[in-house]
C-alpha cells in the first residue's frame, strides 16, 4: 500500500549546505535499510541520489522512487542493454550492464559524500 510521506526531499535540505555528521549518519541508517530490505527479495535499486530520499519532520528518512530496480531474474528487466541512474551517482560497473547490490551502495556512498561535503 503506498505510503504518503511528509517531509522534504534531501537535494532541497542540501542546498542550505552540508549536514551535522549525526545527522548524515541517521540518514545514511535510514536510507540503508530500503536497498538492504529490497536486496534480501533480489531487486537493485539502480538510481539512489538525494532526491530520491525523503527527509521526515521526526528526522528519519526514507528511499522512495524504485520505478527503476533491476530484479535478479533478467526476463523481468525491461531496461536490458539503456543505461540507467544519474551518471554522479551511478557505479561504473553500471556502464557495462554488470551491475547488482553492490551498485546501490556505491550510490549510497555518493549521497554520503553529498550530505558530509554540502557537494
Amino acid at each position: 500500500m503506498p505510503e504518503l510521506l511528509r517531509g522534504k526531499p534531501l537535494n532541497l535540505v542540501l542546498e542550505s549546505g552540508r549536514l551535522p555528521l549525526p545527522e548524515v549518519v541517521r540518514t545514511a541508517a535510514c536510507v540503508a535499510d530500503a536497498p538492504g530490505s529490497a536486496h534480501e527479495a533480489g531487486p537493485t535499486h539502480r538510481d539512489i541520489k538525494p532526491s530520491d530520499v525523503i527527509v521526515r519532520s521526526n528526522s528519519k528518512a526514507k528511499a522512495v522512487d524504485l520505478g527503476i530496480t533491476k530484479s535478479s531474474d533478467a526476463r523481468h528487466d525491461i531496461t536490458t542493454g539503456v543505461l540507467i541512474g544519474i551518471p554522479a551517482h551511478r557505479a561504473p560497473e553500471c556502464s557495462s550492464g554488470a551491475l547488482d547490490h553492490r551498485s546501490d551502495l556505491y550510490s549510497l556512498g555518493c549521497v554520503i559524500y553529498e550530505m558530509i561535503t554540502g557537494n
